[in-house]
């Protein structure tokens, strides 16, 4: 090395020895470094040598290299005080690799008291002259914390600036942060899955009123566990477990008997796979479930993706546990037994993005095949999502369609009957017709008999020749009026018949639809002077503009909702409708549907105001 530096730096090494500080921290550095290109290793005594007799001479660079030297133990004894003089004078001169080194010693607390606030100040100086050591250091401390006050996102713009300019080091420590962040959220997430699943279960236990070693057992179960067995019961509540039910359940589990995870429906057939997560079926379920082919799977799938199949099943693990130990296995899961819901339907109801309450769900199951096609199609017309209650609107459906079937049923039999009875009438006027018919065959052929006998003594026949004829006209004549004569006075002195059964049934109906007729003309005209009467008060005090048909402005009586979501008189919006009317009265829109849905609440209202007005008029 010294051969070296007397053939190539002759010049530095004179002025070195002459005295030179710049010479003197030249050749320090080139022992310092040494000569990779030449092969030269540095040479480090030689380098402290010439360092110190520059920094001796207050030269700033000199200063920094042999801090390092008595940092590091190399070419002079390891002296961390030393190292620390070296240095802070130089990062005091403003060297930022001093100033970076010296930031250190105090950080660290190696050769000075330990000072993270010091340490830091002479870090931000050294990045102010772009340092990457600098930045890399001052990132950490921001990023921790220590020193300065905490700020993870001025830490990260540092590292990744280090980063961007090839430091090595801000390269590693930023994939250690992005590994620690993602396990940091992790930690997080689950901590507040495990907080949530300790809050649902508190919830369910109380809703349900399960108490005592169950409460206890499901508290004690680990967060995954937890909400496993909790949506299995879950399921058990909605088919109306009561709280012993679910104790039993809870206290019956164990590692096969929580809701399955993915891992495991992936045994089942793709078909039977969301239909055994939606009921939270057991490890134990699914796994005798997969020991069916495919064939069944997909049956049992279609099956129990119906409404309310089983929603009557408390236990669904001991329901197919019990399958399973018949000889009947599949025939039991399918329940065959209870009637099958129309595809339609079930397509339907599974396409809504809520879910049907229980007692809607059996009333439609309830319907015949005819009918759940006819439910399907209609409420495909329906966008039930604009609709506060959904289900009570779908039972009211079902309620209106009941009653007017009813309706028809009744007036279907009323036309029977009368059908019947006019059936009657004509044949027992037929009878009589054909009665009347042989008594006058039976006259004229008595006729004609004694017409012969008197023929046979007439003495010359081509004088009577048309005397025959007129004789018979004249006695069918006589016949006749004596014959009209005997019914006329028999009539008289005898009392009417009573008519056939068949009109008097037809007599009684229209009797009946006479007298309601009466008395709803009646009611009519008593209702219309108290609506008059109404009328006169309710201009006097005014009626809230809510209370009156947009289409009659008319106080209400049966108010109903239609399809744009207002309220009109019943008669009124039908009247609308009869006439061929698509859209809404009040807004011009076209509308889905034409079903009413009675407005309970706001007939209510309409009452209490005009019991209120009533009370008011009387006065």
């Amino acid at each position: 090395m010294e051969d070296y530096v007397s053939r190539h730096h002759q010049d530095v090494l004179r002025k070195a020895e002459a005295g030179d500080a710049d010479a003197q921290a030249t050749l320090g550095s080139f022992f310092f470094n040494g000569v990779p290109e030449a092969g030269l290793e540095p040479y480090f005594e030689l380098a402290a040598r010439w360092l110190s007799k520059a920094a001796g001479a207050h030269h700033i660079q000199a200063q920094a290299l042999l801090g390092v030297l008595y940092l590091r133990g190399n070419g002079v004894p390891q002296n961390e005080r030393r190292a620390a003089k070296w240095l802070q004078q130089a990062a005091d001169a403003g060297d930022a690799a001093a100033q970076s080194q010296y930031g250190a010693l105090l950080y660290t607390g190696q050769g000075v008291d330990k000072d993270d606030a010091r340490g830091v100040s002479y870090w931000q100086k050294a990045v102010a002259q772009d340092h990457l050591p600098a930045m890399v250091s001052l990132g950490v401390a921001l990023h921790k914390g220590e020193g300065v006050k905490q700020n993870k996102t001025k830490a990260l713009a540092l590292m990744s600036a280090a980063a961007r300019q090839g430091d090595e080091h801000a390269v590693m420590i930023l994939a250690k942060w992005d590994l620690e962040a993602a396990a940091e959220a992790e930690k997080t997430k689950i901590e507040a899955a495990a907080e949530e699943s300790r809050r649902r279960t508190d919830e369910f236990l109380f809703s349900t009123g399960v108490a005592g070693a169950a409460a206890d057992k499901l508290r004690s179960l680990a967060p995954d566990h937890q909400a496993r067995l909790r949506r299995r019961l879950v399921i058990s509540v909605a088919a109306g477990a009561s709280a012993a039910d679910l104790e039993v359940m809870i206290m019956r589990a164990d590692d096969h008997q929580y809701a399955a995870m993915a891992s495991e429906l992936a045994a089942l057939d793709p078909s039977l796979r969301p239909v055994a997560k939606r009921l939270a079926l057991t490890s134990a379920a699914v796994w005798s479930l997969s020991t069916l082919d495919s064939l069944q799977q997909e049956g049992l799938a279609c099956r129990f993706a119906e409404p309310g199949l089983l929603a009557d099943i408390v236990d669904l693990d001991d329901f197919i546990a019990r399958a399973f130990a018949t000889e009947k296995t599949f025939e039991i899961l399918l329940r065959a037994s209870v009637s099958f819901m129309e595809p339609d339907l079930v397509n339907y109801i599974q396409g809504l993005p809520f879910d049907l309450s229980r007692s809607c769900v059996k009333e439609l199951r309830a319907l015949d095949e005819q009918k759940q096609r006819g439910v399907a199609d209609t409420l495909a017309t329906v966008d039930l999502r604009d609709i506060d209650d959904p289900s009570a609107y779908v039972l009211e459906c079902l309620d209106l369609s009941k009653r007017l079937d009813e309706d028809a049923a009744e007036l279907a039999k009323k036309e029977a009957a009368a059908e019947r009875a006019a059936a009657e009438l004509l044949r027992e006027e037929e009878d009589e017709a054909a009665a009347a018919r042989a008594k006058r065959a039976k006259k004229k052929k008595a006729k004609k008999k004694r017409r012969g006998a008197a023929t046979a003594t007439a003495p010359d026949e081509s004088k009577v020749e048309v005397a025959p004829a007129a004789e018979e006209n004249k006695v069918e004549e006589e016949d006749q009026a004596s014959l009209d004569l005997a019914q006329r006075l028999t009539l008289e002195d005898a009392p009417p018949p009573p008519p056939p059964p068949g009109k008097v049934l037809v007599d009684e109906i229209l009797d009946d639809a006479a007298a309601r007729a009466a008395a709803l003309e009646t009611s009519l005209t008593a209702h219309q002077a108290e609506l008059k009467r109404l009328k006169a008060v309710l201009k006097e005090r005014g009626v809230p503009d809510g209370y009156l048909c947009p289409i009659s402005l008319e106080v209400m009586e049966d108010p109903v909702i239609a399809a744009d979501g207002h309220s009109y008189e019943r008669s009124d919006i039908e009247a609308w409708f009869n006439r061929g009317n698509d859209t809404s009265p009040k807004t011009g829109g076209a509308l889905p549907h034409q079903f009413l849905t009675p407005n309970h609440n706001l007939r209510s209202a309409i009452q209490d105001f005009l019991a209120e007005v009533r009370q008011f008029a009387d006065m």
